[in-house]
């Protein structure tokens, strides 16, 4: 370890991207966090994500899906990945239980990006890293003389190398590194 080594965040990122991101969005007025998301986001409108509010996404009350399985369920096309989990069905009525899952961060990044009209790689960064003077972080994958500094996360069974420069996680390396579930990294 040296003092400029970046590190993969992993599941911070849904705090360091993606929950300051929507407070950021709330705080300006631009998301009602009570509202069902059918009222203002018409790519969910006529699905049962349309009934779940952000309230209920921010502390997993939504009842969507509890695993990810997103290239087993939709395959490797992040578009393809995005329509489906946005269209899918709910495993339980919105407000029954708190259930941990990750999609929850998923969908409020892609709420985030609908609201603002930008990535959420470039929302975080002006909103959130870029006010608060963390200039270094960023989502991957890094450059290669930036992934030369980064901690190794775990070993990729595909190439037998460990990830540098890379999200560890399946699911943010599956979306080109840019997924409110993880992808950010620091120095």
């Amino acid at each position: 370890m040296q003092p400029d080594t970046i590190f993969d965040v992993a599941s911070l990122t849904k705090i360091l991207a993606v929950w300051s991101a929507i407070g950021a969005l709330w705080e300006n007025g631009s998301l009602p966090l009570d509202e069902p998301l059918g009222t203002f986001w018409p790519e969910v409108t006529a699905h049962p994500l349309g009934q779940v509010t952000a309230r209920h996404l921010l502390t997993h009350t939504a009842g969507v899906p509890l695993r990810a399985q997103l290239k087993n369920l939709y395959g490797t096309d992040p578009t393809a990945i995005r329509t489906g989990v946005l269209r899918e069905a709910l495993h339980r009525p919105p407000g029954e239980a708190v259930e941990y899952t990750d999609r929850a961060a998923l969908i409020l990044g892609y709420l985030a990006e609908h609201l603002s009209g930008q990535g959420l790689d470039q929302l975080a960064h002006t909103r959130v890293w870029q006010p608060l003077g963390m200039t270094r972080t960023r989502f991957g994958p890094l450059p290669p003389e930036l992934a030369a500094r980064c901690a190794p996360t775990e070993l990729d069974e595909d190439t037998g190398r460990h990830l540098k420069g890379t999200a560890h996680d399946f699911s943010a390396r599956l979306l080109d590194g840019v997924c409110g579930i993880a992808g950010a990294s620091l120095r």
